[in-house]
């Protein structure tokens, strides 16, 4: 496991970066190998699930990197969603049954 606390600035005499937590070589939220990472942008493990700071939710494969179908759960007060495949609300695609 590797800590890393961000960027030092000599002058100022204080970490001016994000820090960040991981595993392995999992050392970005978008990594898809063994592992996992925690920083400001988000939360990831492996390849198959992705938390970013907004609250979006992948999972599955190609869940990290974006590649292939996976689970997307989004939303806000207004619309939320869960969807296998979709990267955005559709209301063209809701159906209420």
């Amino acid at each position: 496991m590797t800590i890393d606390a961000g960027s030092y600035d000599e002058d100022t005499n204080a970490v001016t970066g994000p820090g960040k937590i991981y595993s392995h070589n999992h050392d970005s939220l978008n990594n898809i190998s063994t592992g996992f990472y925690l920083s400001y942008d988000g939360l990831s493990f492996g390849g198959k699930v992705k938390i970013t700071n907004t609250g979006q939710m992948y999972l599955g494969n190609g869940a990290v990197n974006g590649a292939g179908n996976h689970w997307t759960i989004d939303g806000d007060s207004d619309k939320s969603y869960i969807a296998y495949g979709g990267t955005a609300w559709s209301e063209a695609n809701n159906e209420n049954n």
